[in-house]
């Protein structure tokens, strides 16, 4: 009876894998050790200014208007249409309010 080489080269393989996998796992060791645990829990405090919305056209005092100005009544006199921009009341409004919030840092 004939083996072939690869055959053999095979089947030590084969058991050379099974003997290192059952090795690895009859050598595993472990152990047991007392240890104080750290739960603490460190952060970092970071102040938050306010979030405030102001608005240039708040509330409206007057509104545009138009005037003359001059004396048409006078020959060769200047005689101005002038425009007069609408007046408002700024406005501001807090959207978010100023506060601290907790940053999470290593300890």
């Amino acid at each position: 009876m004939k083996i072939s080489l690869a055959k053999t080269a095979l089947a030590g393989g084969l058991v050379l894998g099974t003997l290192a996998a059952t090795m690895s796992v009859t050598q595993a060791r472990t152990f047991t050790e007392d240890e104080y645990i750290n739960r603490d829990r460190c952060y970092e405090a970071r102040r938050i200014p306010a979030l405030v919305e102001y608005n240039t056209r708040g509330h409206l005092v007057s509104t545009s208007s138009r005037h003359w100005v001059g004396n048409p009544q006078v020959d060769g006199s200047l005689v101005v249409n002038h425009y007069n921009d609408p007046v408002y009341i700024q406005t501001r409004r807090i959207l978010e309010d100023q506060h601290v919030t907790l940053v999470p840092v290593a300890c």
